[in-house]
């Protein structure tokens, strides 16, 4: 080998060990799947609610993110997690409003108008394992309805639907069935005696 020869030999092999070593490192993580309520029925019923004068979603802060959350109740109920690659698009408040407004428009209610408030406080929005291999949505929320200060109305729901795969996926589309549900229900409430 002339000495010329082992600088580009050496260069060679370093080369090479290089794109061997980024090969055989840790692979990119997949990115975060982010999920939205999907479209709404196509034929919306009519609502009973006539008018609105506005809609409030809350919700305490665990819940108010983009996490994608789920408890194990066989294990420890009392601990709320977040699914690492499942993500909404936005916090369940505002999707949860987004729809309700949507919902109220289509059946035919008038929104911004005269009328009472309505607030929903979401008190919980998780996918809830009852074993490894089985899981539900389950949505819990009080409604109000007020006029200014003054309190007219007050109820409870409770939504819990059972979830098709027990993964991010399909809590997911079960949280998304279940937050229709409460939609369609509250409204029914709503717009009662």
């Amino acid at each position: 080998m002339t000495p010329r020869a082992a600088p580009r030999r050496l260069a060679a092999l370093l080369a090479a060990g290089l794109a061997a070593a980024c090969s055989i490192g840790p692979k990119p993580a997949a990115a975060p799947a982010a999920w939205d309520f999907g479209p709404p029925a196509d034929a919306a019923p009519r609502v009973r609610v006539k008018s609105l004068a506005a809609i409030e979603v809350t919700a305490p802060r665990w819940i108010d993110t983009v996490g994608t959350h789920y408890r194990l109740a066989y294990a420890n109920a009392a601990q709320p997690m977040a699914y690492a690659h499942t993500r909404w698009v936005m916090p369940p408040p505002a999707l949860l409003e987004a729809r309700l407004r949507e919902r109220l428009v289509a059946g035919g209610a008038l929104l911004g108008g005269a009328g009472p408030t309505l607030q929903l406080d979401l008190d919980e929005f998780a996918q809830v394992f009852d074993s490894e291999k089985a899981s539900r949505a389950v949505v819990r929320a009080r409604a109000t309805l007020k006029a200014g200060r003054e309190v007219l109305r007050q109820q409870r729901f409770v939504v819990d639907l059972p979830a098709a795969s027990p993964d991010g996926p399909g809590g997911a589309a079960a949280l998304a069935r279940a937050a229709d549900r409460l939609v369609d229900t509250v409204l029914d409430w709503a717009g009662g005696p």
